[in-house]
């Protein structure tokens, strides 16, 4: 069964923001945790206690991603660092 839920604006490559858009909305964040990558996505690395912490942190996140419809990239990597990439 497909889902019938729409993609957000931003997951849709084809609509992205262009690199100047994204300077200028990075700008309101006005903070230092979040950098914008090589590839204009809004990323940020998180630092948990240990591996089962690190997976606590993405099943805490699991309910807003999914109600919102805006679904990141996340990496865990030594078995502690969730790194997050999304679109802006």
């Amino acid at each position: 069964m497909e889902n019938s839920t729409p993609k957000c604006v931003s997951c849709n490559e084809s609509i992205a923001l262009t690199p100047e858009e994204i300077n200028i909305k990075f700008q309101t964040l006005k903070s230092n945790f979040w950098n914008i990558n090589n590839e204009n996505k809004l990323n940020r690395n998180f630092v948990c206690k240990n591996w089962v912490s690190a997976v606590k942190f993405i099943n805490d996140i699991t309910p807003i991603v999914e109600s919102i419809n805006h679904h990141p990239d996340i990496q865990l990597t030594n078995y502690k660092y969730n790194n997050i990439y999304t679109f802006m």
